[in-house]
């Protein structure tokens, strides 16, 4: 069955809204949190880093969460045909125990790749966690507005590269 276009663009704009909402820096009362710090190899590897500016001009590491990215089986890319085009990233995985839940998702494009990952928590509850692997399936929009025509890639989590194409500038035409 096929999903339609408005349900994809709903949820795109509630992980919009909830996932993505936290990247901008902030600076109050000497203190800088960052929320996503992401390396040459992997996005959004640190979240949440917290630095204090000592008296002395020189910036104390307060706090850090290094991540963990999810377990994915299997990922696709779906670019819808309307004008402009929208295209998401439907993945699905599993995490280890019912103690992990969904963490951060974060998108980086660099030229024509877009680079995915998808990172798991570990869960704050004091009951019994299940033992078993607890699938999930995640749909992540990819902010291809007014990108040129052409053929992009996608990865998520590291893994292989899945590719899409935009047979025209992608951009709202009056």
């Amino acid at each position: 069955m096929k999903t339609p276009d408005y349900l994809l663009i709903a949820t795109a704009f509630l992980l919009t809204s909830t996932a993505f909402a936290e990247e901008a820096p902030t600076f109050q009362d000497s203190t800088l949190s960052i929320p996503r710090i992401d390396t040459v190899t992997k996005v959004g590897q640190f979240q949440n880093a917290q630095f204090k500016q000592a008296k002395d001009g020189r910036w104390d590491l307060l706090s850090v969460t290094e991540t963990k990215l999810a377990t994915i089986e299997a990922d696709s890319v779906l670019v819808t045909n309307t004008k402009p085009a929208q295209a998401f990233v439907k993945a699905s995985g599993y995490f280890p125990s019912g103690c992990y839940g969904l963490g951060s998702i974060n998108v980086r494009k660099k030229d024509n790749l877009f680079e995915v990952a998808i990172h798991q928590v570990e869960l704050q509850t004091f009951a019994v966690c299940t033992q078993a692997l607890v699938p999930f399936n995640i749909t992540v929009p990819l902010d291809i507005y007014g990108s040129a025509s052409g053929t992009y890639q996608v990865s998520v989590n590291n893994g292989g590269k899945r590719s899409f194409t935009l047979t025209s500038d992608n951009y709202l035409q009056e």
